[in-house]
């Protein structure tokens, strides 16, 4: 047998004398009420069996006679009870000798706890993330515009480019606010419709009201606010803007070409501000 059999077998043996001693002492107490009741019964027997004289010692021993089957009869009572009462102590031992806690081989009594089966899950709150987004800005001799960086906050993950240039457009559509130093010749209806950005190539889907007013210099400004947010994570990227999910060759009433995909390179060669 192994050490570990051996010591197994050491604390069995402890918790079966355990259980034995527990026993011997339950049986010794009950004994010592047995012994109290019969010493009772003795001390009432005594009572009966003192002498009488005359007429009444004859009744007391007619009497005597009569109770003696009730004597018999009340020694069997006991007897029963006191086999009950050791039925009843050893279902007792018994109980708490298989409800008490089992040691193991290797350490202290094992407790069972149940996984949550409705844990509650903490919401995460995405932390904010700077993003930028471009406004057009006159140049210092009034004669042009150029695009203008603003860095702006958002609530997206920056290792998800979908869903972080997702939210740089939609601040890019609400326009610019006080102290960004630019303007925007977005229209104010355009919706944003999707962002997807995957590999170098990024789609850009808006609604339709994107075509409507300015002029030609107005197209230019809003192509070139798409294409520069569009590119924030990725200067090099290849950008498609599509209206209402079709892509785009054309511009606005005044027909402004795009020669799709659009880039930072070509946009500075082929247009203007």
């Amino acid at each position: 047998m192994t050490v570990e059999g051996d010591g197994l077998l050491v604390r069995i043996l402890k918790l079966s004398h355990k259980t034995v001693e527990t026993f011997r002492r339950l049986l010794w107490k009950f004994n010592c009420y047995i012994q109290s009741v019969e010493k009772l019964i003795r001390a009432i027997g005594v009572v009966y069996q003192a002498p009488h004289t005359g007429t009444g010692t004859s009744q007391y021993k007619r009497c005597h006679m009569k109770e003696q089957p009730k004597n018999n009869r009340i020694s069997s009572g006991v007897a029963a009870t006191i086999a009950t009462a050791a039925v009843a102590v050893a279902g007792v031992v018994g109980y708490f000798a298989m409800n008490s806690p089992r040691e193991t081989p290797d350490g202290p009594p094992i407790v069972n706890v149940s996984p949550n089966p409705n844990p509650v899950e903490t919401p995460q709150v995405a932390k904010e993330k700077t993003a930028t987004v471009y406004w057009l800005q006159e140049t210092q001799d009034g004669t042009n515009f150029q695009l203008v960086p603003q860095s702006v906050q958002v609530q997206a993950d920056i290792n998800k480019p979908s869903e972080f240039l997702e939210a740089s457009f939609q601040r890019l559509l609400a326009g610019p606010t006080e102290g960004s130093g630019g303007s925007s010749t977005i229209p104010q209806a355009t919706k944003l419709l999707g962002v997807k950005a995957e590999g170098d190539e990024v789609r850009v889907n808006l609604s339709e009201d994107f075509q409507f007013g300015g002029g030609s210099a107005s197209m230019i400004g809003r192509v070139g606010q798409v294409v520069y947010t569009a590119t924030a994570l990725n200067p090099n990227a290849k950008v498609y803007l599509d209206l209402n999910g079709k892509q785009i060759e054309v511009l606005g009433g005044e027909g402004l070409e795009l020669q799709q995909p659009l880039t930072r390179d070509n946009y500075k060669k082929n247009f203007e501000l």
